[in-house]
């Protein structure tokens, strides 16, 4: 499975769980490729992490430990 539908459908999972537990993700920046994409990866990162930015259905931290790890949390 491609990695731009494998990170829509753990998404999608995500949301439609019923649990209020964090759902974490980590290497959220990839040592900044996240930041200044330019590979297609660099792409599906930067969508996955606006994404969860954009939704008003979760709050949202990221934690600056190496590639970051963002922790989210459905409201």
């Amino acid at each position: 499975m491609p990695i731009k539908k494998a990170m829509e459908a753990i998404t999608r999972q995500c949301w439609i769980a019923q649990t209020r537990g964090p759902i974490v993700a980590d290497n959220v920046l990839w040592s900044g490729a996240a930041l200044h994409p330019q590979q297609k990866s660099d792409y599906v990162l930067a969508n996955f992490n606006n994404r969860v930015l954009e939704d008003q259905r979760t709050e949202q931290v990221m934690l600056p430990v190496r590639d970051s790890v963002l922790l989210i949390r459905k409201k």
